[in-house]
């Protein structure tokens, strides 16, 4: 009893001081075992097509929607949780305008060996001339004197080649104008699911004070699949949980008719429950959210180990003796559930592994709870109430099967002959079934995806070579070739 004491007191300190909970979906993820994985894993988590909210408003006139739009951007611009807005106004993005005039040469694709020379100034400054006596003439006069060569030209001319999004009233609209578009950048990284909803939160508050009547605002991307998903996740654990909860106490009470064995059976679990999140606490560092809601519901099943204790203990006789009679099996039964969750430790996917350790330290916990603390704290005359029979009558369902075996077999075979049948369509392999994001949210993403030209974050190009000059060359020369094929 008091090493059971100890032992939740040194769990409880060291949650309180050390416990962190992550909402990093990336923790379900593979570890990457080569660079191109590592990369993708590292784009997942962190690139910039990961942190894309796309933003639509439709369901009210045009010019309602782009004041809406005028002035939701700045409203989430000043939010601290965004790296970057947009919405086709030229001067929200002033500062981006600023770092690529900065950095223009170097991004340039006019730039090259010879583009400093005498020759190749002379030939930047003719084409100059040219434009100042076209009807652009006026635009490019004021940006002449510190772009003589006309870099931030080509670069414009570079990205209007990009799929743009269709412009109405000063900002962008959908093709058929019915719906303004923006598109925001979080700070946070992609699959920080909490971070994902705090943003996308802030951007539901921020049209709720501008909306026109009737407006409506979708919302999607990464970091909206991922908060949905931890969503979703979060509210059918814990749903999951409460009714088994008061299923398995209903049922318990019914058979024990007695509030302390009752209530007792739940103590192993919570043991359990604690120092499980203290073992994966201490060494994994922070602990995944969805392996605290799995992993409860993993440890739920000590629940039994209790019941295979108060089921078996004889009219009269002490948990201890009882314990004594049965501890063998007992053992196996805590050994076997361990040690099946040894597969997820060994995992390579972090978050599995997390459930394993978990499971692991719970499920043995809970066995030694039950073993050495219950004895001691629960009396024989506990259990004076006892029911020790079915509700009804068991031996009449096995002789309705004995009377009708044929019936079985037939059922059988006719089960084995559909599953034959249907073999190649029993597994589903599509990874997207995973994930529990609804349809029409998925189908909202690829129309805003289409409609804004965002990244196809599907698709991962990696160029490598032995220096970073290769690496740059050869990355220039595969995007004229892709862009060539768009």
């Amino acid at each position: 009893m008091a090493i059971w004491l100890a032992v939740l007191a040194g769990c409880g300190y060291w949650l309180v001081a050390h416990l962190t909970v992550t909402a990093d979906l990336s923790a379900f993820l593979p570890a990457a075992s080569t660079r191109s994985q590592a990369l993708l894993v590292q784009q997942l988590r962190e690139g910039p097509a990961s942190r894309l909210i796309l933003i639509g408003i439709d369901g009210a006139e045009s010019v309602a929607l782009a004041k809406a739009s005028e002035e939701l951007a700045p409203r989430i611009r000043a939010d601290a949780l965004f790296a970057m807005v947009a919405n086709g106004n030229p001067a929200l993005l002033a500062a981006e305008r600023a770092r690529v005039d900065e950095w223009r040469y170097l991004l340039s694709p006019g730039v090259g060996a010879d583009r400093f020379t005498a020759p190749g100034l002379r030939e930047a400054l003719i084409e100059d001339l040219e434009l100042l006596g076209s009807p652009v003439g006026a635009a490019i006069k004021h940006t002449l004197p510190a772009d003589p060569t006309g870099e931030m030209r080509r670069l414009g001319a570079l990205f209007a080649g990009q799929k743009a999004p269709a412009s109405l009233h000063g900002v962008w609209f959908s093709s058929d104008g019915r719906r303004a578009l923006l598109l925001a950048q979080t700070k946070a990284p992609g699959f920080d699911a909490e971070a994902q909803e705090r943003a996308v939160n802030a951007v539901r508050k921020a049209f709720a004070d501008v909306a026109p009547e009737g407006a409506r605002l979708v919302v999607a991307g990464t970091g909206v699949f991922a908060a949905e998903a931890r969503h979703i996740i979060a509210r059918d654990a814990a749903r999951a949980s409460v009714l088994t909860s008061i299923a398995v106490l209903a049922l318990l009470f019914a058979t024990y008719r007695s509030l302390r064995p009752t209530l007792m059976s739940a103590l192993p679990a919570m043991t359990g429950l604690i120092v499980g999140i203290a073992a994966v606490s201490a060494w994994f560092g922070p602990v995944h959210a969805i392996t605290l809601g799995f992993g409860a519901m993993l440890i739920g099943e000590a629940v039994d180990y209790p019941t295979y204790l108060f089921a078996n203990a004889a009219p009269g006789e002490r948990l201890a003796q009882t314990m004594a009679r049965i501890g063998r099996t007992f053992t196996i039964a805590v050994l076997t559930t361990a040690l099946g969750a040894m597969a997820m430790l060994l995992s390579g996917f972090c978050g599995l592994a997390q459930l394993g350790m978990f499971t692991m330290a719970g499920v043995g916990t809970a066995g030694l709870v039950t073993r050495f603390v219950l004895p001691a704290l629960i009396p024989t005359q506990a259990f004076a109430r006892k029911t020790t029979r079915l509700p009804f009558d068991a031996n009449r369902g096995l002789e309705f099967l004995h009377r009708n075996a044929w019936a079985l077999a037939v059922f059988l075979v006719g089960a084995a002959f559909i599953v034959f049948v249907h073999r190649d369509a029993l597994w589903d392999d599509d990874l997207a079934s995973l994930n529990p994001v609804p349809v029409a949210t998925k189908a909202v993403d690829r129309e805003l995806r289409s409609e804004l030209g965002a990244p196809d974050v599907r698709y991962v190009v990696l160029v490598r070579d032995t220096s970073r000059d290769e690496v740059l060359r050869k990355s220039e020369r595969l995007a004229d070739l892709l862009g060539s094929a768009v």
